[in-house]
């Protein structure tokens, strides 16, 4: 995470295996949920990403920290894409 975020401890909530997983994070007065879902489709899989920040300051991380989860999705769902497949394929990319 950027230097200039809080440090945030991640617990795994919910792992469905091949469905995807939800993490939770806990900042002061405010709980961030992300939410990682694998789906079937014709052309192989779907991977989507999201996140919910809730509790008494998040409209406060929402505006803090919202336009940096935003510009880094991106790159996290594009990682975490080549993750999946190289766990079904590994001769795939590697990742560092």
């Amino acid at each position: 995470s950027p230097k200039s975020s809080p440090k945030v401890s991640v617990t795994l909530a919910i792992v469905t295996q091949g469905a995807g997983f939800v993490s939770v994070g806990k900042l002061p007065l405010a709980t961030v949920q992300f939410t990682h879902d694998v789906s079937e489709v014709e052309s192989g899989s779907t991977f989507t990403q999201s996140i919910a920040i809730s509790g008494p300051l998040w409209w406060l991380y929402a505006v803090a920290l919202g336009p940096k989860m935003e510009k880094n999705l991106k790159a996290r769902v594009n990682k975490m894409a080549i993750l999946i497949e190289h766990e079904y394929d590994p001769n795939a990319e590697s990742v560092s």
